[in-house]
């Protein structure tokens, strides 16, 4: 059961929910008298069959709206309402022509800060409140409504990149669907607001006749959509580059060229010709020759292309395309051993930084920079969809099509797909596939409970740690009981107690933390937690609770971070340099922490993960204990 938002007419039947969240009283003369002059837009947000869990008041003028008042009351929050109520209110905003929404706030609600930050919202002023005896801040982001719709030609493909999840659509063959039943679908979306078309697959150029039928019938309609034809470049002839080219409305082309030599390609590809790789650079130049806008798709693969970044950038620049677009790898359970080939936008920019100017525009999936060289020549770094969460979802995916012309709301989490029988029903198809992932992104707000990317936070959780004597030993044991490795890091901790400290922190009831990726030493995070130690029967479970649900705070570097807690009274006393592995075996995780003297393991999830952990545990011959102390009582006492 998700959260849903009702629209009210009246604002003053928002009056009693106010009082409840805010412990405040708002009269309606008052309400009147703040709201006079604007537009006002007053909405309720509830589950089916329950009462209002909170609610949002906007006031607009001209094209700026403004969440005036807004609010969940406490006994509904850190459950997603407030990240649903959020994000909702801005698309019924931007629904409305609204260009631009802001929102103020009190240093005080750290939660709601941090939630609009990561949104993508930007400082705009502060100022210190005599009423509120806090500081009040001021932030806005730009609105977007998003209306593109992707449709795969055909989930056939003549190539065979490792890294290839075709999104989502898998490469099962599908029943084919008339021509004219696609166009009449698409014409319907058109009808609907939809005005960004993507052709892609697959590859789309298997189904030529398909794809001219399409642009040539799209070109006769009276507004033409947008256009963009995603290609790997390989099959692009003449005729299609020349029809494009005419089609009337605005139109692109993307050609994936995940390489910048011949060796890289045919391994990154898995094609065996060896004049595939120049074909696909020859069409590229030709579709810049005719006209089109030409960006060059390549996903960032560590150890195979990472390395060669700004050599892509040169030879995308000299086949005459306009940008370059750097993305990162999708890595899914079904493709798990792909993490090693994980490399994120973060690092992408990093490797950038020599020859880019930048980044001179950002939004929550893309941050755009400049060549240093060719001011014309764009460079773009996308992060995945997944990656930002599924609150974000509907902000930054477009609406995805197979070929059998099912709609995929979420291919990820989800395999619910809806067959559009009828055009005149897909208004209500793209609702109901709405509705799966607005209870995805209640339910998991800015996580993405799939990706296997990087820890998950979330609001609490539960764990039991071990100590093994040999973790190469431990690790052989692992695959022999089938599991798989899923991911691996490594990264460096700093833990931090106050000068003048209550036992609660001496028992590690309370940990604060700061710490970052070697892959990214520049991204320091501030991670500050609870925790509750409870016995169990296989041992001691560590209750963590996050006091940012959304997450680390990001740091600017770690000097920064060192003085902020200088600043507060905190102090070090402990240093760490983790190796982290991640094993996995169907829903049990085991992530094996390994320093210099000191190797442990962790298994994350209730009593009956431990309880199923400790059945495998039976066969190991090796030393393996549970910890009966906190993780870093633990270290400290065997600190060599």
């Amino acid at each position: 059961m998700s959260w849903q938002l009702f629209k009210v007419e009246n604002p003053e039947l928002l009056l009693p929910l106010y009082q409840k969240v805010f412990d405040d009283d708002l009269s309606a003369a008052d309400l009147e008298q703040r709201t006079r002059g604007w537009r006002t837009h007053a909405y309720l947000i509830k589950k089916s069959g329950q009462d209002p869990a909170g609610f949002a008041l906007f006031r607009g003028k001209g094209s700026d709206a403004e969440l005036w008042q807004a609010g969940v009351i406490p006994e509904k929050r850190l459950q997603g309402a407030g990240s649903f109520l959020l994000d909702e209110g801005e698309k019924e905003m931007a629904g409305m022509g609204y260009h631009k929404i802001s929102v103020s706030t009190y240093n005080r609600w750290n939660i709601m800060l941090s939630m609009l930050f990561k949104r993508g919202y930007r400082l705009v002023s502060s100022s210190y409140s005599e009423r509120r005896q806090d500081l009040k801040i001021i932030l806005c982001r730009e609105l977007k409504q998003r209306r593109e719709l992707r449709y795969a030609l055909t989930e056939k493909c003549n190539f065979n990149c490792l890294f290839c999840h075709n999104e989502g659509l898998g490469r099962e063959r599908r029943k084919r669907v008339p021509d004219e039943h696609v166009l009449k679908v698409l014409k319907e979306a058109i009808s609907l607001g939809y005005t960004d078309l993507t052709l892609t697959g697959g590859e789309p150029m298997l189904e030529k006749d398909r794809l001219h039928f399409l642009i040539r019938q799209l070109a006769k309609l009276p507004s033409p959509p947008a256009l963009t034809l995603v290609t790997n470049g390989s099959l692009l002839g003449r005729q299609t580059i020349d029809l494009l080219a005419a089609y009337p409305g605005r139109k692109k082309i993307h050609l994936s060229l995940h390489a910048p030599n011949q060796e890289a390609f045919k391994r990154v590809t898995r094609t065996a010709g060896g004049g595939i790789f120049e074909k696909v650079r020859e069409n590229i130049s030709a579709c810049s020759a005719s006209g089109l806008i030409v960006k060059v798709n390549y996903v960032v693969l560590q150890g195979l292309n990472h390395q060669s970044v700004c050599q892509a950038v040169e030879m995308a620049r000299d086949m005459g395309a306009s940008t370059i677009k750097f993305i990162e790898l999708l890595v899914l359970p079904e493709n798990a051993r792909d993490y090693e080939m994980y490399y994120d936008a973060d690092g992408i920019c990093e490797l950038l930084a020599p020859i880019a100017h930048g980044p001179l525009q950002t939004s929550l999936r893309k941050r755009q920079y400049q060549l240093k060289e060719d001011s014309r020549f764009a460079i773009e770094v996308q992060k995945l969809t997944c990656a930002l969460g599924c609150a974000h979802c509907r902000e930054v995916r477009d609406r995805t099509f197979s070929s059998d012309l099912r709609y995929h709301p979420c291919f990820v989490r989800s395999k619910s797909s809806f067959k559009v029988h009828d055009p005149e029903n897909l208004d209500r198809i793209l609702k109901d596939g709405d509705r799966i992932i607005n209870g995805y992104a209640s339910r998991y707000m800015d996580s993405s409970p799939t990706l296997i990317q990087k820890e998950i936070y979330v609001a609490a959780r539960q764990e039991m740690f071990y100590a093994v004597d040999d973790p190469d030993e431990f690790t052989k044991f692992l695959q022999q009981q089938k599991f798989s490795q899923v991911g691996a890091s490594r990264f460096h901790e700093e833990y931090y107690w106050p000068q003048k400290r209550s036992s609660c922190w001496e028992r590690f009831e309370r940990v604060l933390k700061i710490g970052w990726d070697y892959h990214h030493e520049t991204r320091v995070e501030l991670i500050f937690t609870d925790h509750e130690y409870v016995p169990g029967p296989e041992g001691l479970i560590t209750r963590t609770r996050f006091l940012d649900s959304t997450g680390p705070i990001r740091q600017k570097s770690a000097d920064f971070a060192r003085h902020f807690l200088d600043r507060l009274g905190f102090e070090p006393f402990m240093f760490l340099e983790w190796e982290i592995q991640v094993w996995q075996k169907e829903k049990l995780a085991v992530n094996i922490g390994l320093m210099k003297h000191l190797s442990t393991v962790k298994v994350e999830g209730r009593f009956s993960r431990a309880a199923q952990f400790a059945e495998v545990l039976r066969s190991y011959p090796g030393r393996i204990e549970p910890l009966m102390v906190p993780l870093p009582r633990f270290i400290l006492d065997n600190d060599a």
